[in-house]
């Protein structure tokens, strides 16, 4: 309560002298007021109120009036209290808090006009806010007869609170007053006047800004009242302050802020759980290492002791780091807390790729590593030897004493750089051919170069002079221009080689180009056919061939199972789990996470067995010297090791009908089951035209939280047991919209925190559809289309493998593409009224928010100088206090769709260019062109990137330029040199999109057309 003539102490007694004579006694409830030991319901408006300073808007009529107002400080308050003379209502929403209050009073003065003045010394309504109990700061709001605001935090009470805070904070604070009487005149009899005002709940930053649902703050509301009669002002609060003093925040009354009563049907009916395939033998399991790892790239285990070496990557297309450290197992799970050593930093372009000890170590104290890093300007593949202080190596501390380049070679792309000695202590080297994309250089069956081979090189008595011999037995010894390191030949991207301990037979995983990735045994003189063919199967058939026949790959993968794969390790350990491993060669995939095992018994191989399933972007496999298999996880920046798998297998009760689903309330019909929430979204993937209808499902399950993890740039993270939804429809008769009919519903299912896609083809009647096999399927569809010479044409549609699936469905752009923010602010026809999908969520309860990943601080009136004043220093030590932090979980959205990301359809011209050509990119090429997102190219093509940090504009190509001279990535003005879009405008070799499409997107390569010949 602030008093008209006493400003020198304004901030907090606020009474005059005469309240010094008030003798105060311990407040006592009157009976009227028993309610207040509850707290006010504020309740949650979806309509907010026009501020006019009226109550005439629907969130009004129904909201709890509150007019307990009184002089509780007094112990006989009974003649204070009239449930008529103010009376007030609150509500709120997302954004603001809404406060009405009418104030009966026959004499109103209000002759304040500048905002935050002294205006308590008018009639005056005021609102206080006190977030948390524990925490110092709260708020206080004044609004006058004649619209006058004063606004103010107080990070903690304190003497002169007000001059000090009154300039500090800009708020967000709109208000209206009505006057039933009149203002200037004190002799008439005036009636009543009303305020509304709504205030901004991100300015309440200082103290974690908006409550969540359901929370309990602390508030008051307080009156000033002057009367011309009378010579002080009448105070009243609805709090039970135990003296007078509005500011005795520790006896305000309790609010407690409602949310949203939720709707929504649960869902009940869906089968689709577990896997149609038996669970594999083995899974994986997340090593805690006692330390924060970056991107790994290899490791390996120091023979004869506990400790790791390990090549990490700060930034996926970064330079990496070699370090050591100390792996001692507790309870047979747990590694304690470890420190790194880093023995060689992270540097310029430097990369390494492998690492391994001499056969010797630690009698000879080298560890060998491959790496690629420019000489003078030029990308080199190398090999360097490390040495080391023998007598620091049982140490944590080993000392590094010196180095060596044992061979280099010019490499740009494919670079090799795998190595491993063999059981007749050879050192074994890998190269690639070289470049990044189809061995533009024709080094695959080029033997004049290092490059497309696997080198044999004797290190064993390695000089500064002679850093390595060429063995004699090696196979070209005798051919002319033939490099003698040779062993053998005809490669294009080997990453990484072994050697088996036992039968000494080295095996190799290898990068194919279009369709294959291989694995190879190494043999002596071999061919391995690049780039003629692509392991087993032609590639340029017409190119040079070497003088050797073409050895095949011991096993091919075609790209619906692995679409980069890494060599692995032959397993010899003594882990009793792994003894069906034992003699395998076991090696995975970057991209769909797949783990094999194939065995070779000196004639021929076994057929490759799957393993594992799993979702990790694998660089490489390391037995330990306690026989545990470890696999490094680069995109999970994480180290898992190889365990017995215990799911059970319930694959007989996987779906193999849609209509054994649950999803669908009648499938042929395709209505969906009650409490399947169908969406759209605002830039879809290009599917050759086909039409496409989403939803999803989360059925009900009492133990899990069934909200959806929101988040504004990648997609949704959904609870276990959710599936995903979209069906594909072809028109048979083109243009003709009657004629389309379904040809594939495509699943995704959520369990165990990982993703797995299934396909159901449609059979032609349209009944239902069968579960497509593993491996997916390729289906020719015959279309009437009278603009095409013969009047039918072929639509081929491509049913994904499981693995294929996942390729898009990236750990990178969090799995869920068209489950995005971006993607789902727009409206939908729901039960035929449109609304905002984002809205309906809310409303539904779906969402689950992190407030602290939205809440922005708000702008300081004043910035503080150079050299503060008192008052400044104050504010600045204020800052340093501990306030309410910012809630960590809401259903709420952090802020109106309007105010949220949104993309803009690529085919809508009436959206900007701009925004049509980033929706398109986003949705289309996005999922892979991320960091970390498993594309070649050092793109980013993610909403919302600025253009000039996508990478692009005026980029020179780091792979394959399609033999367009001088191309760019994106030429601003010359489409013919830009190859984003000469890619989009192909299918087959080079095209993009790699999959998921047969048809070239006309509509958007128009699109980007025009967007590149009108870029400056």
């Amino acid at each position: 309560m602030r008093i008209k003539n006493n400003p020198t102490n304004l901030a907090f007694t606020r009474c005059r002298a005469f309240w010094a004579l008030v003798v105060l006694f311990v407040f006592v409830c009157h009976p009227i007021l028993a309610q207040d030991s509850d707290a006010h319901r504020c309740r949650w408006t979806s309509t907010p109120p026009k501020i006019d300073g009226l109550d005439a808007d629907p969130c009004w009529q129904d909201a709890p009036i509150v007019n307990n107002f009184r002089t509780a400080w007094i112990q006989d308050d009974s003649q204070t209290y009239n449930p008529e003379t103010t009376q007030a209502k609150l509500v709120w929403d997302r954004d603001y808090l809404y406060v009405w209050a009418k104030l009966n009073d026959k004499d109103i003065q209000a002759n304040i006009t500048q905002p935050d003045e002294q205006t308590w010394l008018d009639d005056c309504f005021e609102l206080f806010l006190k977030p948390s109990k524990k925490h110092t700061g709260y708020y206080e709001f004044h609004v006058t007869p004649a619209n006058t605001q004063m606004d103010l935090y107080i990070p903690e009470r304190i003497p002169k609170a007000y001059a000090i805070y009154k300039s500090a904070h800009e708020f967000d604070f709109q208000s209206a007053a009505v006057v039933d009487g009149t203002i200037d005149d004190r002799t008439d009899t005036d009636r009543a006047w009303q305020v509304e005002f709504k205030i901004a709940w991100k300015d309440f930053y200082p103290t974690g800004g908006r409550p969540t649902e359901g929370e309990v703050w602390n508030y008051s509301l307080c009156r000033y009242d002057y009367d011309r009669a009378q010579e002080q002002p009448r105070l009243t609060s609805i709090s039970p302050l135990k003296q007078p003093s509005f500011h005795r925040h520790e006896d305000f009354a309790e609010i407690q802020f409602l949310g949203p009563t939720f709707s929504t049907v649960p869902m009940t009916t869906s089968k689709v759980q577990g896997s149609p395939e038996p669970p594999p033998p083995f899974a994986t399991q997340e090593i805690p290492l006692g330390f924060a790892l970056d991107h790994p790239i290899h490791l390996r285990a120091e023979p004869n002791s506990n400790f790791v070496w390990m090549i990490t990557q700060k930034n996926p297309y970064g330079p990496s780091e070699l370090f050591r450290f100390e792996h001692t197992l507790h309870d047979a799970d747990r590694i304690g807390s470890a420190t790194k050593q880093t023995m060689v930093p992270a540097e310029s372009d430097r990369v390494h790729y492998d690492l391994c000890f001499d056969p010797e170590f630690p009698k000879k104290p080298y560890l060998f590593i491959g790496l690629n890093q420019s000489v003078e300007g030029i990308k080199h593949s190398r090999i360097e030897r490390l040495e080391f202080d023998p007598d620091s190596i049982a140490s944590s501390e080993i000392k590094l004493v010196g180095s060596r380049t044992i061979l280099q070679w010019p490499s740009d792309g494919h670079n090799g750089a795998a190595i491993t000695f063999g059981l007749d202590g050879m050192l074994y080297v890998t190269s690639g051919d070289g470049t990044t994309d189809s061995d533009t250089n024709l080094r695959g069956q080029d033997l004049t170069h290092l490059t497309a081979k696997v080198l044999r090189i004797d290190v064993s008595q390695s000089s500064d002079e002679q850093p390595y011999r060429i063995p004699q037995d090696n196979p070209f010894l005798d051919r002319a221009n033939v490099r003698a390191e040779t062993w053998a030949y005809g490669l294009r991207n080997p990453w990484r080689i072994t050697t088996d301990s036992v039968s000494g037979r080295i095996w190799l995983g290898q990068n194919g180009q279009d369709l294959w990735e291989q694995v190879y045994l190494v043999k002596r003189g071999a061919n391995y056919g690049w780039s003629v063919m692509e392991g087993a199967s032609t590639f340029y058939a017409n190119r040079q061939r070497g003088e050797d026949p073409f050895e095949p790959p011991v096993k091919d993968h075609h790209h619906s199972q692995a679409r980069s794969l890494t060599g692995g390790i032959v397993y010899r350990g003594p882990e009793p789990q792994y003894e069906k491993l034992k003699g395998a060669y076991v090696y995975g995939d970057y991209s769909t996470g797949k783990i094999w095992a194939i065995w070779h018994d000196g004639d021929k191989p076994s057929d490759a067995i799957e393993i594992a399933d799993t979702p990790h972007a694998i660089t490489g496999f390391a037995t330990m010297n306690d026989g545990q298999i470890w696999i490094a996880d680069h995109l999970g920046k994480s180290i898992v090791r190889l365990v017995a798998n215990q799911a059970e297998d319930n694959s007989r009760r996987f779906p193999r009908l849609l209509s054994q689903t649950g999803l669908f309330e009648d499938v042929a019909k395709h209505r969906y089951a009650k409490g399947v929430v169908p969406y759209s979204v605002n830039s879809p993937l290009w599917s050759d035209g086909a039409h496409k209808e989403r939803a999803f499902a989360i059925p009900k399950n009492d133990s899990l939280d069934p909200r959806i993890e929101f988040q504004n740039q990648f997609g949704w993270t959904f609870p276990n047991s959710t599936v995903l939804i979209k069906s594909f429809a072809i028109q048979e008769q083109a243009g003709d919209p009657k004629s389309q009919r379904w040809i594939e519903t495509r699943l995704m299912l959520r369990e165990q925190n990982e993703w797995v896609g299934y396909s159901y083809r449609w059979n032609q009647e349209g009944t239902d559809a069968e579960l497509v096999d593993a491996s997916g399927q390729d289906v020719d569809y015959q279309i009437l289309d009278e603009s095409v010479s013969g009047g039918t044409r072929i639509q081929k549609w491509h049913y994904p493998s499981r693995a294929e699936c996942m390729v898009c469905h990236s750990r990178a752009a969090n799995y869920t593409l068209g489950l995005q923010t971006s993607q789902l602010n727009r409206t939908y026809e729901y039960n035929a009224s449109g609304q905002n999908q984002l809205t309906v969520f809310e409303n539904m309860g779906l969402l689950k928010v992190n407030p602290q990943q939205f809440v922005h601080s708000p702008k300081p009136k004043t910035t503080p100088s150079n050299s503060p004043s008192p008052d400044e220093s104050i504010r600045i030590q204020a800052a340093k206090l501990s306030q309410r932090p910012t809630p960590s979980d809401s259903s709420l959205l952090p802020m109106l769709p309007s105010a949220l990301p949104k993309l803009a359809s690529p085919y809508d011209d009436r959206e900007p260019l701009d925004a049509r050509v980033q929706a398109y990119l986003h949705s289309n090429c996005a999922s892979c062109h991320v960091p970390a997102g498993g594309g070649n190219a050092a793109m980013e093509l993610s909403h919302p990137t600025e253009w000039s940090k996508m990478g692009i504009l005026d980029a020179t190509p780091k792979h394959h330029d399609l033999g367009i001279a001088g191309a760019k990535l994106v030429w601003p003005g010359n489409p013919q040199k830009s190859l984003l879009l000469q890619r989009m405008a192909r299918r087959g070799k080079d095209q993009m999109p790699p999959i998921s499409s047969n048809q070239v997107d006309h509509r958007a390569v128009a699109l980007l057309k025009r967007w590149i010949e009108e870029l400056p």
